[in-house]
Protein backbone atom coordinates (compact mmCIF):
# COMPACT_ATOMS: atom_id res chain seq x y z
CA UNK A 1 0.00 0.00 0.00
CA UNK A 2 2.91 1.92 0.47
CA UNK A 3 4.94 1.71 -2.33
CA UNK A 4 1.88 2.58 -4.37
CA UNK A 5 0.85 5.42 -2.49
CA UNK A 6 4.53 6.76 -2.93
CA UNK A 7 4.45 6.09 -6.60
CA UNK A 8 1.43 7.85 -7.39
CA UNK A 9 2.86 10.55 -4.37
CA UNK A 10 6.26 10.80 -6.60
CA UNK A 11 4.86 10.81 -9.86
CA UNK A 12 2.74 13.95 -9.07
CA UNK A 13 5.60 15.80 -7.44
CA UNK A 14 8.07 15.28 -10.58
CA UNK A 15 5.28 15.97 -13.17
CA UNK A 16 5.15 19.52 -12.03
CA UNK A 17 8.57 20.13 -11.07
CA UNK A 18 9.22 19.23 -14.40
CA UNK A 19 6.86 21.83 -15.90
CA UNK A 20 7.55 24.70 -13.68
CA UNK A 21 11.44 24.18 -13.92
CA UNK A 22 13.19 25.63 -16.78
CA UNK A 23 15.48 23.02 -18.81
CA UNK A 24 19.53 23.66 -19.47
CA UNK A 25 20.60 23.51 -22.91
CA UNK A 26 23.15 20.67 -23.38
CA UNK A 27 22.56 19.03 -19.75
CA UNK A 28 22.42 15.32 -19.18
CA UNK A 29 22.41 13.54 -16.19
CA UNK A 30 24.16 9.83 -16.16
CA UNK A 31 22.96 7.14 -13.48
CA UNK A 32 24.88 4.45 -11.35
CA UNK A 33 23.73 1.11 -11.66
CA UNK A 34 20.86 1.37 -9.00
CA UNK A 35 22.70 4.37 -7.49
CA UNK A 36 25.44 3.10 -6.40
CA UNK A 37 27.67 1.37 -9.34
CA UNK A 38 29.95 3.43 -11.36
CA UNK A 39 30.18 1.14 -13.67
CA UNK A 40 29.66 -0.72 -17.79
CA UNK A 41 28.66 1.39 -19.75
CA UNK A 42 27.41 4.27 -17.92
CA UNK A 43 31.38 4.69 -16.65
CA UNK A 44 32.42 4.49 -20.04
CA UNK A 45 29.58 6.90 -21.24
CA UNK A 46 30.36 9.09 -18.70
CA UNK A 47 34.12 9.41 -19.02
CA UNK A 48 34.09 9.64 -22.91
CA UNK A 49 31.20 13.03 -22.42
CA UNK A 50 33.87 14.94 -20.09
CA UNK A 51 35.71 15.58 -23.14
CA UNK A 52 33.45 17.02 -24.79
CA UNK A 53 33.29 20.93 -23.92
CA UNK A 54 29.64 21.90 -25.17
CA UNK A 55 27.92 19.41 -23.53
CA UNK A 56 27.21 19.20 -19.33
CA UNK A 57 27.66 15.63 -18.43
CA UNK A 58 26.94 15.08 -14.61
CA UNK A 59 26.96 11.61 -12.89
CA UNK A 60 24.36 10.98 -10.80
CA UNK A 61 24.63 8.69 -7.50
CA UNK A 62 23.21 7.90 -3.93
CA UNK A 63 25.94 6.07 -2.62
CA UNK A 64 27.86 9.20 -0.22
CA UNK A 65 31.13 7.38 -0.49
CA UNK A 66 31.24 7.09 -4.27
CA UNK A 67 30.40 10.59 -4.32
CA UNK A 68 32.76 11.49 -2.60
CA UNK A 69 35.59 9.37 -3.89
CA UNK A 70 34.34 10.43 -7.73
CA UNK A 71 33.82 14.29 -6.93
CA UNK A 72 36.96 14.73 -6.69
CA UNK A 73 38.02 13.25 -9.42
CA UNK A 74 35.84 14.86 -11.66
CA UNK A 75 34.81 18.18 -10.12
CA UNK A 76 31.56 19.78 -9.87
CA UNK A 77 30.42 17.09 -12.42
CA UNK A 78 29.13 14.65 -9.97
CA UNK A 79 25.70 14.98 -7.91
CA UNK A 80 24.62 13.07 -4.63
CA UNK A 81 21.19 12.47 -4.96
CA UNK A 82 20.30 13.46 -1.54
CA UNK A 83 20.49 17.30 -1.92
CA UNK A 84 19.05 20.09 -3.49
CA UNK A 85 21.93 20.64 -6.06
CA UNK A 86 21.39 16.60 -7.37
CA UNK A 87 17.36 17.22 -7.55
CA UNK A 88 17.82 20.76 -9.21
CA UNK A 89 20.34 19.44 -11.62
CA UNK A 90 18.26 16.19 -12.58
CA UNK A 91 15.36 18.14 -12.80
CA UNK A 92 16.82 20.63 -15.56
CA UNK A 93 18.50 18.03 -17.98
CA UNK A 94 16.87 17.56 -21.06
CA UNK A 95 18.34 13.99 -21.25
CA UNK A 96 18.78 11.22 -18.61
CA UNK A 97 20.54 7.77 -19.29
CA UNK A 98 20.05 4.70 -17.39
CA UNK A 99 21.54 0.86 -17.49
CA UNK A 100 18.99 -0.75 -15.89
CA UNK A 101 15.81 0.66 -14.63
CA UNK A 102 14.08 3.24 -12.89
CA UNK A 103 16.18 2.19 -9.71
CA UNK A 104 19.18 3.42 -11.83
CA UNK A 105 17.86 7.06 -10.67
CA UNK A 106 16.04 6.51 -7.57
CA UNK A 107 15.52 8.32 -5.48
CA UNK A 108 14.15 10.72 -8.04
CA UNK A 109 10.74 9.61 -10.18
CA UNK A 110 10.89 9.01 -13.86
CA UNK A 111 8.58 11.04 -15.69
CA UNK A 112 9.10 11.75 -19.30
CA UNK A 113 7.48 15.22 -19.04
CA UNK A 114 10.25 17.77 -21.14
CA UNK A 115 12.99 15.01 -20.43
CA UNK A 116 14.73 12.09 -22.67
CA UNK A 117 15.45 8.55 -21.39
CA UNK A 118 18.16 6.97 -23.24
CA UNK A 119 18.66 3.33 -22.16
CA UNK A 120 22.45 2.24 -22.49
CA UNK A 121 21.40 -1.50 -21.08
CA UNK A 122 24.25 -3.58 -20.01
CA UNK A 123 24.84 -6.11 -22.59
CA UNK A 124 24.18 -8.23 -25.74
CA UNK A 125 20.54 -8.89 -24.94
CA UNK A 126 21.38 -13.21 -25.47
CA UNK A 127 18.59 -14.49 -22.62
CA UNK A 128 15.35 -13.72 -22.18
CA UNK A 129 14.45 -9.93 -20.53
CA UNK A 130 11.71 -7.67 -19.72
CA UNK A 131 8.62 -8.35 -22.05
CA UNK A 132 9.87 -11.70 -23.50
CA UNK A 133 10.32 -12.84 -20.36
CA UNK A 134 7.97 -16.10 -19.23
CA UNK A 135 4.77 -15.24 -17.34
CA UNK A 136 6.19 -17.38 -14.59
CA UNK A 137 9.06 -15.54 -14.35
CA UNK A 138 8.61 -12.49 -11.51
CA UNK A 139 10.33 -9.45 -12.75
CA UNK A 140 8.86 -6.35 -13.18
CA UNK A 141 8.27 -6.21 -17.44
CA UNK A 142 7.39 -2.80 -17.66
CA UNK A 143 11.00 -1.81 -15.76
CA UNK A 144 12.18 0.06 -19.24
CA UNK A 145 8.75 1.70 -20.37
CA UNK A 146 10.41 5.02 -19.56
CA UNK A 147 12.73 4.98 -21.91
CA UNK A 148 12.31 6.27 -25.53
CA UNK A 149 15.46 5.02 -27.18
CA UNK A 150 17.66 2.20 -26.23
CA UNK A 151 20.90 1.32 -27.61
CA UNK A 152 22.37 -2.29 -28.89
CA UNK A 153 24.98 -3.42 -31.00
CA UNK A 154 23.56 -4.56 -34.36
CA UNK A 155 20.82 -4.90 -36.60
CA UNK A 156 20.00 -8.49 -35.55
CA UNK A 157 20.17 -7.51 -31.85
CA UNK A 158 18.23 -4.25 -32.46
CA UNK A 159 15.09 -6.21 -33.54
CA UNK A 160 15.50 -8.19 -29.91
CA UNK A 161 15.71 -4.75 -28.36
CA UNK A 162 12.77 -3.84 -30.05
CA UNK A 163 10.52 -6.57 -29.06
CA UNK A 164 11.72 -6.96 -25.25
CA UNK A 165 11.23 -3.55 -24.93
CA UNK A 166 8.43 -2.68 -26.84
CA UNK A 167 9.73 -0.23 -28.66
CA UNK A 168 9.49 1.34 -31.99
CA UNK A 169 12.92 -0.55 -34.79
CA UNK A 170 13.84 3.28 -35.41
CA UNK A 171 14.10 4.08 -31.74
CA UNK A 172 16.62 1.40 -31.17
CA UNK A 173 20.12 3.05 -32.36
CA UNK A 174 22.74 0.82 -33.64
CA UNK A 175 25.46 2.22 -31.94
CA UNK A 176 28.02 -0.22 -30.06
CA UNK A 177 28.21 -0.49 -25.88
CA UNK A 178 30.64 2.56 -24.60
CA UNK A 179 32.34 -0.27 -22.24
CA UNK A 180 33.97 -1.96 -25.28
CA UNK A 181 35.80 0.64 -26.63
CA UNK A 182 38.45 0.42 -23.88
CA UNK A 183 38.97 -2.84 -25.41
CA UNK A 184 41.08 -1.22 -28.44
CA UNK A 185 43.33 1.03 -25.92
CA UNK A 186 46.07 -0.42 -24.12
CA UNK A 187 46.15 0.47 -20.37
CA UNK A 188 49.55 0.44 -19.51
CA UNK A 189 49.23 1.09 -15.88
CA UNK A 190 46.69 -1.83 -15.44
CA UNK A 191 49.86 -3.95 -17.33
CA UNK A 192 52.61 -2.32 -14.79
CA UNK A 193 50.50 -3.08 -11.83
CA UNK A 194 49.88 -7.10 -12.72
CA UNK A 195 52.53 -8.21 -14.60
CA UNK A 196 51.12 -11.21 -15.31
CA UNK A 197 48.67 -10.11 -17.74
CA UNK A 198 51.77 -9.61 -19.76
CA UNK A 199 51.50 -13.75 -20.40
CA UNK A 200 49.40 -16.06 -22.16
CA UNK A 201 45.80 -15.61 -19.94
CA UNK A 202 42.65 -17.20 -19.67
CA UNK A 203 40.04 -15.57 -18.22
CA UNK A 204 36.95 -17.85 -16.82
CA UNK A 205 33.85 -15.76 -16.44
CA UNK A 206 30.78 -18.11 -16.17
CA UNK A 207 27.00 -16.76 -15.71
CA UNK A 208 25.61 -16.49 -12.45
CA UNK A 209 22.40 -19.24 -12.04
CA UNK A 210 19.36 -17.40 -10.11
CA UNK A 211 18.51 -21.03 -9.46
CA UNK A 212 21.25 -23.02 -8.42
CA UNK A 213 25.07 -22.09 -8.03
CA UNK A 214 27.45 -23.11 -11.03
CA UNK A 215 29.24 -25.88 -11.27
CA UNK A 216 33.18 -24.64 -12.29
CA UNK A 217 34.54 -27.44 -14.11
CA UNK A 218 31.60 -29.51 -14.54
CA UNK A 219 33.73 -32.51 -15.41
CA UNK A 220 33.76 -35.86 -14.02
CA UNK A 221 37.39 -36.70 -14.48
CA UNK A 222 38.22 -32.75 -13.45
CA UNK A 223 41.89 -33.14 -12.26
CA UNK A 224 42.89 -29.49 -10.79
CA UNK A 225 46.65 -30.58 -10.67
CA UNK A 226 46.79 -31.78 -14.48
CA UNK A 227 45.08 -28.09 -15.38
CA UNK A 228 47.86 -26.63 -13.08
CA UNK A 229 50.49 -28.61 -15.37
CA UNK A 230 48.82 -26.98 -18.76
CA UNK A 231 49.23 -23.63 -16.95
CA UNK A 232 52.98 -24.27 -16.06
CA UNK A 233 53.36 -25.87 -19.77
CA UNK A 234 52.25 -22.91 -21.36
CA UNK A 235 53.34 -20.21 -18.66
CA UNK A 236 50.12 -19.31 -18.65
CA UNK A 237 48.02 -18.04 -15.77
CA UNK A 238 43.71 -18.63 -15.39
CA UNK A 239 41.91 -15.67 -13.96
CA UNK A 240 38.52 -16.66 -12.28
CA UNK A 241 35.59 -14.25 -11.72
CA UNK A 242 32.96 -15.46 -11.06
CA UNK A 243 30.31 -15.05 -7.79
CA UNK A 244 32.62 -14.57 -4.39
CA UNK A 245 29.97 -17.44 -3.06
CA UNK A 246 30.83 -19.72 -5.78
CA UNK A 247 34.80 -20.23 -5.74
CA UNK A 248 33.59 -22.62 -2.93
CA UNK A 249 32.30 -24.99 -5.66
CA UNK A 250 36.09 -26.24 -6.25
CA UNK A 251 36.41 -27.99 -2.85
CA UNK A 252 39.56 -28.23 -3.55
CA UNK A 253 43.16 -25.95 -2.00
CA UNK A 254 44.97 -27.04 -5.03
CA UNK A 255 43.91 -24.45 -7.58
CA UNK A 256 43.29 -21.48 -5.32
CA UNK A 257 46.42 -21.91 -3.94
CA UNK A 258 48.10 -22.51 -7.07
CA UNK A 259 50.13 -18.78 -7.83
CA UNK A 260 48.79 -19.66 -11.56
CA UNK A 261 45.59 -19.35 -10.44
CA UNK A 262 43.89 -15.57 -9.86
CA UNK A 263 41.00 -14.53 -8.52
CA UNK A 264 40.04 -11.73 -10.58
CA UNK A 265 37.42 -10.37 -8.49
CA UNK A 266 35.67 -6.73 -8.91
CA UNK A 267 38.61 -5.71 -5.98
CA UNK A 268 41.20 -6.52 -8.37
CA UNK A 269 39.72 -5.30 -11.60
CA UNK A 270 36.70 -2.79 -11.10
CA UNK A 271 35.94 -3.23 -15.08
CA UNK A 272 35.79 -6.55 -16.88
CA UNK A 273 36.87 -5.16 -20.10
CA UNK A 274 40.20 -4.27 -18.43
CA UNK A 275 41.10 -7.77 -18.21
CA UNK A 276 39.22 -8.93 -21.35
CA UNK A 277 42.29 -6.96 -23.85
CA UNK A 278 44.42 -9.14 -22.07
CA UNK A 279 42.88 -12.42 -22.43
CA UNK A 280 44.22 -14.79 -24.47
CA UNK A 281 41.37 -17.53 -24.32
CA UNK A 282 37.79 -17.02 -22.47
CA UNK A 283 36.38 -19.81 -21.08
CA UNK A 284 32.46 -18.89 -20.21
CA UNK A 285 28.88 -20.66 -20.86
CA UNK A 286 25.48 -18.01 -21.08
CA UNK A 287 27.04 -15.01 -20.24
CA UNK A 288 27.24 -12.48 -23.19
CA UNK A 289 30.78 -11.48 -22.11
CA UNK A 290 31.39 -13.66 -25.05
CA UNK A 291 30.21 -11.10 -27.37
CA UNK A 292 32.25 -8.38 -26.18
CA UNK A 293 35.09 -10.78 -26.60
CA UNK A 294 34.57 -11.29 -29.81
CA UNK A 295 35.77 -7.84 -30.90
CA UNK A 296 38.94 -9.20 -30.21
CA UNK A 297 38.75 -12.30 -32.45
CA UNK A 298 40.34 -14.76 -30.21
CA UNK A 299 39.50 -18.19 -28.84
CA UNK A 300 36.50 -18.94 -26.35
CA UNK A 301 35.84 -22.47 -24.90
CA UNK A 302 32.14 -23.11 -23.94
CA UNK A 303 30.54 -25.15 -20.92
CA UNK A 304 27.50 -25.32 -21.04
CA UNK A 305 26.79 -28.17 -18.97
CA UNK A 306 23.18 -27.61 -18.15
CA UNK A 307 22.18 -25.71 -21.42
CA UNK A 308 18.64 -27.60 -21.53
CA UNK A 309 17.72 -27.16 -18.01
CA UNK A 310 18.84 -23.45 -18.59
CA UNK A 311 17.12 -22.60 -21.44
CA UNK A 312 13.82 -23.92 -19.76
CA UNK A 313 14.65 -21.45 -16.84
CA UNK A 314 15.48 -18.86 -18.24
CA UNK A 315 15.29 -18.86 -21.99
CA UNK A 316 17.11 -17.66 -24.71
CA UNK A 317 16.75 -15.57 -27.50
CA UNK A 318 18.36 -17.54 -29.74
CA UNK A 319 20.08 -20.72 -30.76
CA UNK A 320 22.90 -20.94 -28.11
CA UNK A 321 25.21 -23.62 -30.31
CA UNK A 322 25.11 -22.15 -33.77
CA UNK A 323 25.81 -18.65 -31.93
CA UNK A 324 28.72 -19.90 -29.09
CA UNK A 325 31.71 -19.95 -31.83
CA UNK A 326 34.24 -22.44 -29.41
CA UNK A 327 35.18 -26.07 -28.63
CA UNK A 328 32.46 -27.63 -26.16
CA UNK A 329 34.05 -30.29 -24.47
CA UNK A 330 31.96 -32.63 -22.06
CA UNK A 331 35.34 -34.52 -20.46
CA UNK A 332 38.54 -32.24 -18.78
CA UNK A 333 40.39 -34.51 -21.07
CA UNK A 334 38.82 -32.72 -24.01
CA UNK A 335 39.13 -29.39 -22.46
CA UNK A 336 42.82 -29.88 -21.53
CA UNK A 337 43.27 -30.42 -25.88
CA UNK A 338 41.22 -27.76 -26.53
CA UNK A 339 43.27 -25.17 -23.99
CA UNK A 340 46.40 -26.64 -25.91
CA UNK A 341 45.07 -26.13 -29.46
CA UNK A 342 43.47 -22.81 -28.76
CA UNK A 343 46.94 -21.78 -27.82
CA UNK A 344 49.19 -23.14 -30.07
CA UNK A 345 46.96 -22.33 -33.32
CA UNK A 346 44.64 -19.17 -31.84
CA UNK A 347 43.79 -19.11 -35.47
CA UNK A 348 41.21 -22.14 -34.47
CA UNK A 349 37.65 -21.35 -35.54
CA UNK A 350 38.30 -17.85 -36.35
CA UNK A 351 35.90 -17.88 -39.68
CA UNK A 352 33.20 -18.80 -37.66
CA UNK A 353 34.11 -16.19 -34.81
CA UNK A 354 34.01 -13.47 -37.00
CA UNK A 355 30.73 -14.58 -38.38
CA UNK A 356 29.26 -14.97 -35.09
CA UNK A 357 30.96 -11.24 -34.42
CA UNK A 358 29.85 -9.73 -37.32
CA UNK A 359 25.94 -10.51 -36.35
CA UNK A 360 26.24 -9.41 -33.26
CA UNK A 361 28.48 -6.16 -33.40
CA UNK A 362 28.13 -3.63 -36.28
CA UNK A 363 31.60 -2.01 -35.51
CA UNK A 364 34.39 -3.14 -34.63
CA UNK A 365 35.88 0.59 -33.49
CA UNK A 366 36.20 2.44 -30.30
CA UNK A 367 33.80 4.80 -31.49
CA UNK A 368 30.58 3.52 -29.35
CA UNK A 369 29.95 6.33 -27.03
CA UNK A 370 31.04 9.08 -29.77
CA UNK A 371 28.23 7.53 -31.57
CA UNK A 372 25.75 7.57 -28.75
CA UNK A 373 26.63 11.64 -28.44
CA UNK A 374 26.01 12.44 -31.92
CA UNK A 375 22.32 10.53 -31.85
CA UNK A 376 21.74 12.77 -28.22
CA UNK A 377 22.59 16.05 -30.37
CA UNK A 378 19.92 15.52 -32.24
CA UNK A 379 17.68 15.52 -29.71
CA UNK A 380 19.13 18.66 -28.06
Amino acid sequence: MFNTVWNFSARIIFFVLQLVVPKVANSIVVTTHRGHIFGDNSKSFFIHAQSISDLKVYLLTKNKTLFDTLNSEFPDKVLYAWSFRGLLKYIQAKIVVVTHGPGDVHPFYPVQTGKTFINLWHGTPMKKTNYLLRESFKMNKSGMDFCKYTCTSSEFTQYLMSTQFRQHVDNVWITGQPRNDSLFNVDQNLLDEHPFLNKKTILYAPTFRLEEKTKLFPFSDFDPKQLIELLEEQDAYLMMRCHMSELNQLNDDVLLSSERVIVADQKMFPSVEGILRHTDILITDYSSIYFDFLLLNRPIVFLPYDLELYTENRGLNFDFVTNAPGFKPDTFLKFSQNLRTYFEIPSTDEEERIMVRNKFNKYVDNQSSERIVEKIRTLL
